[in-house]
């Protein structure tokens, strides 16, 4: 449909706004509501994040793929079923573009908002044995006093101090649990995870990383909210592996500064996929329980 001006500005005058209702397919009603959509940003919050990641990757290094070479360096169909074992040489220059530019180290922001990495889904139960602990290999920095970041250790690469790997990749070469490919905007792989996390004064260093799963890490991360600027606190957060740095459960104790009995135990299994809002509100309320929060 198409209006010349004289009858555009007759519309407004006797109609006051152009528009449509909920229900219009295409023609103009009078007094219809003007219809407004919200932003992506607002439907999805993780969408930001994860754009701005994109874009500070690849200025930091100084390429750009285009799209069909961005969807052809993923292709899974040319090397192996998990993309990491023997290649065709085809293969060996889409997975150098893979190892350039598909990562998971992104730089959080000082107004990073945990919410947006919830799922809509609600954190799995699944069965484990009364002694799930037992022949698992601990890893952990120790109990550590919650203080102020450390200058400049925000900015370090987890990839850097695990030997130059990003965690979805050694979480896959290991088949854990879950593994899966990186993807941008997905929250169903591995991350580098600080076991006392740089926010509340942990170290970029091997003994304080594990690769667990963006659910994992996404429940610590709503622990670490409320215990972040209260210095009477201290953590203890082990790793019990059955392979190197990949976290088969997460052992998350608070204790206040001093004292050896905790105010709180988590124990989170390293097989979860989800950790919802429902699954938040849970968490803080036990951690309001335990006087943290």
């Amino acid at each position: 449909m198409s209006l010349d001006y004289d009858e555009y500005i007759d519309l407004q005058k006797t109609q006051h706004q152009l528009g449509c209702n909920d229900e219009c397919s295409g023609e103009m009603r009078l007094y219809g509501p003007i219809l407004t959509r919200r932003r992506t940003a607002q439907m999805f919050p993780d969408y930001l994040k994860q754009r701005d990641r994109k874009s500070l990757t690849r200025a930091a290094k100084g390429k750009k793929r285009t799209w069909s070479e961005a969807n052809e360096s993923d292709d899974e169909g040319t090397d192996d079923d998990d993309g990491l074992g023997e290649a065709t040489p085809d293969a060996n220059k889409k997975q150098k573009y893979l190892d350039d530019d598909d990562d998971d180290e992104y730089l959080l922001p000082a107004t990073f908002n945990r919410e947006g990495r919830l799922t809509i889904d609600s954190m799995e139960v699944l069965a484990s044995s009364s002694n799930p602990l037992a022949g698992l290999k601990a890893k952990s920095p120790g109990r550590m006093t919650v203080t102020n970041a450390i200058p400049g250790e925000r900015s370090k690469s987890t990839n850097t101090a695990m030997g130059g790997i990003a965690a979805w990749r050694h979480a896959r070469s290991a088949k854990a649990p879950n593994s899966k490919r990186y993807c941008l905007g997905s929250k169903n792989y591995y991350e580098w995870c600080h076991l006392h996390a740089d926010s509340l004064g942990g170290s970029c260093v091997e003994l304080n990383l594990v690769a667990a799963h963006y659910a994992v890490n996404t429940y610590m991360m709503i622990i670490e909210a409320e215990l972040k600027g209260k210095s009477g606190l201290e953590t203890e957060v082990t790793a019990f592996c059955s392979q190197d740095d990949i976290a088969d459960w997460i052992e998350y104790k608070v204790f206040a500064k001093g004292k050896s009995a905790p105010l709180l135990v988590e124990l989170i299994d390293g097989r979860i996929t989800n950790f919802s809002r429902s699954d938040m509100s849970a968490l803080q309320g036990r951690l309001k329980k335990a006087g943290i929060r």
